[in-house]
């Protein structure tokens, strides 16, 4: 075959920038710059052949393109506060027969019936996580014999001293067992860096603290997993997660692992309300779709699509919550979003501005445990009032129209809606943030 390529000339980066220039007209070449305020990072409007990083192929360290070499599987997540057993259980169920293969569990209390939560649920063929804070949830269901059942305890806002007395069994099975939820920086109104300098952190501080009780460094990784929430920014949103891969691998490798798959996490992706609106409610299906997409591209493990009204006072529909699984089902089953391992690798523009964002996550990180780590009441704080910093420029770029949402401060909807946001809990003194929620109060 004739190599169409040989018919054009070879333009190299500089005579391509003299182009642009040109065709600016007099304008300044600042405006090939483009600065994100909220991001804190600069970068350029286009990249050439000679901009290329060379990256290994999806399934080899540092993992940045992923673990995954045959397709870009990932789990749909289903997610249940467990509050009434018998209603819990017909919810799963349902979720299960309506193509959900992952169940994620929350409990807030003790006396909780396990029996008839799980009754025929056949946990063998599907993945469950039970997040709590209250342990003996975890130690009724270790002592249950049920398969697949991994659980996700944040020590990070509990402590580790409930846990001290299964760590032998956690040693000797090796499966997830803490939670870092970054998910909850990003519904603070966290920027990219600062969600994964926090995750880097507090995953740091868990493999020390395991690492300190006795576990290998190989042990102790298996035994962290990672979730975050999904912003509305596409393309940077992907770089998220491979950006955090790759400087996760960075932080393993200084413990000199025996194994290869140490390097590897396991994230959980989670689609928050922090850009949802409950006055123009049909739109939030195309932010969900695309938050997915995101997500899905940059290579997690599972994905979990909140319905949207899951935070207001009438609470989930049920339309909301079949829409919301049918988005990750008809990516992966008519749009074949799981059959291409890593589809952003190779991008010049792409892989440049991954750099920048890990530059400054790692910046970020750096910072964090030069202040003495997370675990630090100062070093908390000063992180603290950095996302909150973060969280004042996107409300006031909401308010003047800045930052723009179809249906909130943009064509508005007019039509009366008879509902509206709860608040969403605190997390460590971290306020919660809705965009559309701080619009409605400062027009009361």
């Amino acid at each position: 075959m004739k190599n169409l390529f040989s018919e054009f000339n070879n333009i190299s980066k500089n005579e391509w920038s003299e182009k642009i220039i040109q065709d600016l007209k007099g304008k300044p070449e600042e405006l090939l710059t483009i600065t994100d305020e909220i991001e804190e990072i600069s970068y350029s409007s286009f990249y050439h052949k000679e901009d290329s990083i060379e990256r290994n192929k999806p399934g080899n360290l540092p993992y940045i393109r992923g673990i995954k070499k045959s397709s870009n599987e990932w789990r749909n997540c289903h997610y249940e506060l467990i509050n009434k057993e018998k209603k819990n259980n017909a919810r799963c169920l349902k979720a299960l027969m309506s193509g959900s293969d992952m169940l994620w569990f929350q409990v807030n209390r003790k006396d909780v019936d396990w029996n008839t939560v799980l009754e025929d649920i056949q946990t063998e063929y599907i993945s469950v996580v039970l997040e709590t804070d209250d342990v003996e949830n975890i130690k009724i269901l270790t002592k249950s014999g049920k398969k697949n059942i991994t659980y996700a305890f944040d020590a990070y806002k509990n402590g580790f001293d409930a846990l001290m007395e299964l760590y032998s069994a956690f040693k000797d099975y090796q499966f997830p067992f803490l939670l870092v939820d970054a998910s909850k920086i990003q519904q603070a109104g966290g920027n990219i860096s600062q969600q994964i300098g926090f995750a880097l952190n507090v995953g740091h501080e868990y493999l020390l603290h395991l690492v300190n009780k006795g576990f290998s460094v190989d042990e102790a990784s298996a035994c962290i997993q990672f979730k975050f929430g999904v912003g509305n920014d596409y393309l940077k949103e992907s770089l998220k997660f491979r950006t955090f891969r790759g400087l996760w691998s960075n932080v393993i490798a200084a413990y000199i692992p025996e194994h290869k798959c140490s390097h590897h996490t396991i994230i959980h992706a989670f689609i928050t309300h922090l850009n949802k609106s409950l006055k123009d409610p049909y739109t939030n299906l195309l932010r969900q779709t695309t938050e997915v997409m995101s997500a899905v591209n940059g290579n997690i493990d599972s994905i979990c699509v909140l319905p949207y009204n899951h935070y207001s006072y009438e609470g989930s529909s049920e339309l909301a919550e079949r829409m919301a699984l049918n988005i990750t089902n008809i990516l992966k089953e008519e749009s074949y979003f799981d059959k291409v391992c890593d589809p952003l690798g190779g991008s010049y523009s792409l892989e440049n501005l991954q750099e920048k964002i890990s530059d400054r996550a790692w910046g970020n990180f750096q910072e964090i445990e030069a202040n003495g780590g997370l675990m630090q009441t100062s070093a908390r704080e000063n992180f603290y009032n950095q996302i909150n910093t973060v969280r004042s420029k996107r409300v006031t770029n909401f308010s003047n129209g800045k930052q723009t949402l179809i249906g909130v401060n943009k064509f508005e909807n007019r039509d009366e809606i008879n509902n509206s946001w709860i608040d969403i809990p605190n997390y460590d003194g971290l306020l919660s943030l809705i965009l559309e929620n701080e619009l409605q109060n400062s027009n009361k």
